[in-house]
């Protein structure tokens, strides 16, 4: 809640600085070219070029192969009596490399905003994109004081290439504010769950064996209709037997259908309802391989309140370093945008890519688990919890040699107040096990897990007693 109190407070003082004057609004939610706006096609009609999205944007598609050069074209504004005006919009730029201007241009493509006030015979370039990376998203407040005094005023959305870019643009706005909106989340629609699991959470995908449970959803559409795509392959079990999970039999897999020829591009989310049941302080840990995935902006783990308005809290999952092994995703703080997560709110894994899973392309995720933690301790980790078999109990990050004293609670989550803190886990609370750790600040328990406790739910979390400072907390259940 610390960080996500100045951003609210942020988003008030800009919110009630409202546009004296708003001069042309389009989200483009309704079709694309929406009422008033217009299409000019300069390559001879060969291109698709501008259409809605299935996240109700204005795209513009690669079409390698051939040259597109298109306009988008707004209605007549009219700033004959404006004092000051200026553009505001919400970009986001794919195969950034393919950009003219880019520093290792591959390509040929201009992304540019442009003025004409005398109906499109001539044209001046306001604003170009510029981005660096696949993903790269901005908001660019465009000073417009050169067509103040003009009737005619037009903003043309060009797009031109012919090896090149993918260009997302969305929430035009022409005001008399230097400064615009604060920029909303990234506008994702896919499917909800209808109930809200209370964390702390964890999801092995066993539990489930291959059955869709009430807090969660999935999604699988072609990215450029937004329809239901039978290839885009969004399976825990439901489908097809997983393969090779982390832990157990289950897991989330992600990517066009396995074997598939049919490459294009397709996009999977899996939508889990958390309830943070009043905790400020929530972080996320999962595990996850990475088969190769091109960096989209689509892809990563997002978090929402209302289900339409999403905020990405990691990176691509190229950036995860989960490249062809099962890797543990740590700490990764939920709080930190304007997504309040001591309600009730979603969390999104998703992955966009156009080659099949399991090869070239694809995600796999296991061993999700949302619990308390200040993003800063030490963080505590169970693998193998099967009946019968050894698990492993890890924690990473306490102080080198230190002692870490690991509880559980049979009972339920808590919260309980200790001399440490608060907890998640119910009374009665019992030491699981005493740990020193090596010079690292890593403690590792490796013991059979008794044959009779399958179906056992496991509340369980540590503290390093050389900082005083408790671990995530865990609610795996005992496969």
């Amino acid at each position: 809640m610390k960080k996500f109190l100045p951003i609210l407070s942020a988003v008030a003082v800009a919110g009630s600085l409202s546009a004296q004057t708003t001069y042309l609004s389009e989200d483009f939610n309704t079709v694309v070219p929406p009422a008033g706006w217009t299409t000019i096609n300069l390559d001879g009609g060969v291109s698709t070029g501008w259409i809605q999205d299935s996240q109700l944007r204005a795209w513009h598609q690669d079409e390698a192969g051939y040259t597109s050069d298109n306009y988008l074209v707004s209605p007549v504004i009219d700033l004959s009596l404006a004092t000051a005006a200026y553009l505001h919009f919400n970009g986001e730029t794919n195969f950034a490399t393919y950009l003219a201007n880019h520093p290792t241009s591959v390509g040929d493509g201009i992304s540019n905003m442009e003025v004409t006030t005398d109906g499109g015979l001539t044209w001046t370039v306001i604003w170009t994109d510029t981005s660096l990376a696949s993903g790269d998203t901005y908001a660019p407040d465009v000073d417009l004081s050169a067509f103040l005094g003009s009737a005619a005023v037009q903003i043309g959305i060009h797009y031109s290439g012919t090896f090149a870019q993918e260009w997302w643009v969305d929430n035009i706005l022409v005001d008399d504010q230097a400064a615009g909106p604060p920029p909303p989340g990234t506008t994702w629609v896919p499917n909800l769950p209808t109930t809200f699991a209370a964390a702390p959470f964890s999801e092995d995908f066993d539990t489930n064996a291959g059955t869709i449970p009430t807090y969660m959803a999935l999604t699988n559409i072609d990215v450029l209709s937004g329809a239901v795509d039978p290839e885009a392959w969004c399976n825990v079990g439901q489908l097809a037997p997983c393969i090779v999970p982390n832990s157990g039999a289950f897991n989330l897999e992600m990517g066009l259908v396995p074997l598939s020829v049919n490459y294009h591009d397709v996009r999977n989310s899996m939508v889990l309802g958390i309830d943070g049941g009043g905790n400020p302080n929530l972080n996320l840990d999962f595990s996850v391989i990475d088969f190769g995935e091109e960096t989209d902006a689509a892809d990563g783990v997002w978090v929402s309140a209302d289900g339409t308005n999403w905020y990405a809290v990691t990176g691509s999952w190229a950036s995860l370093g989960a490249a062809g092994a099962w890797t543990s995703v740590l700490d990764i703080d939920l709080t930190g945008t304007p997504v309040d997560t001591s309600g009730q709110f979603y969390l999104m894994f998703q992955q966009d890519d156009n080659f099949p899973y399991n090869y070239l392309d694809g995600i796999r995720i296991d061993d999700i688990d949302v619990s308390s933690g200040s993003g800063s301790g030490p963080a505590y980790s169970i693998a193998n919890l099967v009946a019968g078999q050894t698990a492993t109990f890890s924690v990473s990050g306490a102080t080198p040699f230190g002692q870490v004293l690991l509880g559980y609670s049979l009972t339920g989550a808590g919260p309980v107040n200790t001399q440490y803190g608060v907890v998640d886990m119910s009374l009665p609370i019992n030491v699981l096990a005493n740990l020193a750790a090596d010079a690292n600040g890593d403690a590792v328990f490796s013991p059979t897990v008794p044959g009779n406790t399958a179906g056992v739910t496991l509340y369980t979390q540590g503290v390093d007693l050389g900082s005083g400072t408790l671990t995530n907390s865990l609610a795996p259940v005992i496969q």
